[in-house]
């Protein structure tokens, strides 16, 4: 099965007409690397906003281990999708570790610190992104 998957897509801007995301039919494999490349207003980051359920497809559907983003519970997709922005204006610096580190947000309660299975994933996320 996929990990992740998009069926006939579709996404319009309100305010931009012009623009459309058509039909856009994609599967990803567990475990892969994918590159999505593009000139400049093609539909790139609408995509990947699209695929993390920030926006909400006009027609078609995006399933993530054959379930539809729509209707999943905020905290299970959270657990299982991370976004970093293109753009990013922090009012304070933040480390790659900090970064990497909110992502384990969602999979602890908000008052519990930081332990060791914290601290051995984000070390195990850097390394394989060599980072």
């Amino acid at each position: 099965m996929d990990l992740l998957k998009t069926r006939e897509l579709s996404y319009r801007y309100p305010d931009l007409p012009s623009f459309r995301l058509e039909n856009v039919s994609l599967s990803f494999a567990g475990g892969s690397f994918t590159g999505l490349l593009g000139p400049n207003g093609s539909g790139k980051s609408t995509l990947l906003k699209l695929l993390a359920g920030f926006l909400k497809p006009r027609f078609g559907s995006v399933l993530l281990e054959g379930k539809n983003l729509l209707g999943m519970d905020g905290g299970w997709r959270a657990r299982r999708i991370a976004f970093v922005p293109q753009s990013f204006h922090a009012t304070f610096p933040f480390t790659a570790w900090d970064l990497v580190l909110m992502g384990r947000h969602p999979h602890r309660n908000r008052f519990r610190p930081v332990d060791a299975e914290d601290r051995r994933i984000c070390e195990g996320a850097l390394k394989r992104c060599d980072a």
